[in-house]
């Protein structure tokens, strides 16, 4: 799987996981904070990939604007 795909579909993870423990009373509990802190391993294990995404993050934002004609 492409790296950046992967990571994408980690950090859809996240946020599923997150949106789930918020509909729980107690939304922090261990079982979300286990979840988190595995997602955020994987970030400081593959920090180029999260370097790759804020590149391209970085290029979608200057597409955007030029495209507004904001550039």
């Amino acid at each position: 799987m492409a790296p950046l795909v992967e990571l994408r579909m980690r950090l859809l993870q996240v946020k599923d996981d997150f949106n789930n423990a918020t509909s729980i009373a107690n939304s922090l509990n261990k079982e979300f904070g286990s979840k988190l802190k595995e997602h955020m391993q994987y970030c400081v294990d593959h920090p180029e990939e999260i370097s790759k995404l804020a590149k391209v993050k970085a290029k979608v934002s200057e597409v955007k604007r030029i495209d507004d004609g904001k550039y």
